[in-house]
């Protein structure tokens, strides 16, 4: 990503904690929306109740992570870092309705090779490598070899993806890819 990208997650980063520990300012919302319901000032009251609405939300609702990953849906990160997280080995469906299958690393049979991109977005995340094309791949970008005892096939980049965007938040992208890296 770059250092612009960097500064606006930042920002919007530390907006978003700021609404999830303001306290004093949630209770002085509240207050105020009782007065203006008794004073029938329905357009300030309704602007009011948003601001409630969105504390809301990051006060109870939301853990740490959730808040760091609606700080990156806010940033369009145009360059990344090329860090891939590897998911595993396929063979493709033989069926449409089936989905591929898993197959160990070591099949000489696999079709390819699924990793996904920690700094893009879930959807555009995910790239098939095939099988022949692997090495060249991970010579070339920052790979991650997960404990896949640890996590599920679906969610395990996630893990990485928060400790990355939490250490470059805040201490930078250099310290969050040495850390990652490591």
């Amino acid at each position: 990503m770059t250092e612009e990208n960097l500064e606006e997650l930042r920002e919007k980063y530390y907006e978003l904690i700021s609404l999830k520990n303001n306290q004093a300012k949630y209770q002085e919302l509240l207050m105020k929306k009782d007065f203006l319901e008794q004073n029938q000032l329905v357009q300030e009251y309704i602007k009011t109740l948003m601001e409630i609405n969105k504390m809301t939300k990051y006060k109870s609702t939301i853990n740490e992570s959730a808040v760091i990953e609606d700080s990156i849906k806010s940033v369009n990160i145009k360059d990344n870092n090329n860090i891939y997280v590897y998911i595993g080995s396929f063979i493709y469906a033989q069926m449409y309705e089936e989905k591929d299958k898993q197959v160990p690393d070591n099949d000489i049979n696999a079709d390819y090779r699924l990793y996904t991109n920690i700094e893009k977005q879930h959807n555009d995340a995910f790239i098939k490598i095939p099988l022949d094309e692997y090495i060249k791949f991970e010579k070339n970008n920052k790979i991650i070899y997960p404990n896949i005892s640890e996590y599920g096939i679906d969610q395990k980049y996630y893990k990485y993806r928060y400790e990355f965007f939490k250490t470059a938040i805040e201490e930078g992208q250099d310290k969050a890819l040495s850390k990652l890296l490591k």
